[in-house]
């Protein structure tokens, strides 16, 4: 079986939450895993091996997943589902979030040119659930998973209506 992951690296980045030292574990377990170590002695040791690695706090995912919907051009249906997992299983909400979203929207305006014309014309309260997006994750989707995405939105289209409102300047 082949796997990919995708790392994207970004030098210049507003930082809300401070980074994080992890310990990943790995991919094998059960109680049964020791049993392989004198088959594979060298393989097991490395791949059961921790690995400290720097990460992003997992409200810093939350709020740039949100500036994301808030900024690109094109809209990704793994976004609202990232945001859905995250609100259902970390008890994240886009109000709670909202002052850490608004400085790193800020960021990306100063920054990016395009970010300023995208914002203007990503009416988020236009969007709803896309059931194409049910075959992204490997579960079945939730009953309420339409509603709390559509919710979502609205609550992301509130703040971007004040961001337009307030800090854009477009020439038309």
């Amino acid at each position: 079986m082949r796997a990919s992951v995708k790392i994207e690296v970004n030098f210049y980045d507003a930082k809300v939450h401070p980074y994080q030292e992890k310990v990943l574990g790995t991919y094998l377990g059960g109680a049964d895993l020791h049993q392989l170590e004198p088959l594979y002695e060298e393989r097991y040791q490395t791949y059961t091996t921790p690995v400290e690695l720097t990460c992003h706090d997992r409200r810093e995912i939350f709020i740039e997943k949100c500036r994301a919907m808030m900024t690109r051009k094109v809209y990704k249906p793994r976004d609202p589902l990232d945001l859905y997992h995250m609100s259902w299983t970390l008890g994240y909400t886009v109000p709670e979030h909202k002052d850490g979203m608004l400085s790193k929207v800020r960021f990306a305006l100063d920054t990016y040119e395009s970010c300023s014309e995208n914002i203007v014309d990503n009416d988020l309260s236009k969007l709803g659930y896309d059931h194409r997006d049910d075959n992204l994750p490997l579960m079945i989707m939730p009953e309420d998973i339409e509603g709390s995405i559509g919710r979502t939105h609205k609550e992301l289209e509130s703040i971007r209506k004040e961001i337009v409102s307030t800090e854009i300047e477009v020439d038309r």
